[in-house]
């Protein structure tokens, strides 16, 4: 960036000049994907092999530096090195971690199946929730627009 668009970009009008087409752009992406049906149910089940979407979770967890950082910060504080090894205490509590993880995930995406199903079958909800979702994007977007910066 240039020094003179970081100078007028700090003031009002250079606020206004930068951020309400960014807004209009994203307000018309919004329209757009209302209007044709972006945001549909889809009713075709998904042909992903879910061995292969497990697997991939997995993955994207192990390496989901948040999980590393919740082991390696909050689990020690319960781990007593008079009760035994420490890393088999770690192990332990990784597991029961890893245990209650995944019984609130598989809740979850039997609750989403199941809603999924439901909303298939009703196109009217779906159509309620599209002008919901729809409408709460566009407030946040007026709203965004209108907010003065100082």
């Amino acid at each position: 960036m240039t020094r003179s668009f970081c100078l007028v970009r700090r003031g009002v009008l250079g606020f206004d000049c930068c951020a309400r087409p960014r807004h209009a752009v994203r307000h018309h992406a919004r329209h757009v994907a209302w209007a044709t049906g972006a945001f549909q149910v889809q009713t075709v089940s998904s042909a992903a092999n879910p061995g292969a979407l497990f697997w991939q979770g997995v993955l994207s967890n192990v390496l989901n530096p948040k999980v590393a950082i919740f082991f390696l910060a909050f689990l020690p504080q319960f781990v007593d090195r008079e009760n035994g090894n420490a890393a088999v205490q770690m192990f332990a509590l990784g597991m029961i971690f890893a245990f209650f993880g995944l019984c609130f995930l598989v809740t979850i995406g039997i609750s989403a199946g199941a809603l999924g199903k439901w909303l298939t079958h009703r196109p009217h909800y779906t159509d309620l929730l599209r002008c919901l979702a729809s409408s709460i994007l566009v407030i946040l977007g007026i709203r965004l627009t209108l907010t003065e910066r100082a």
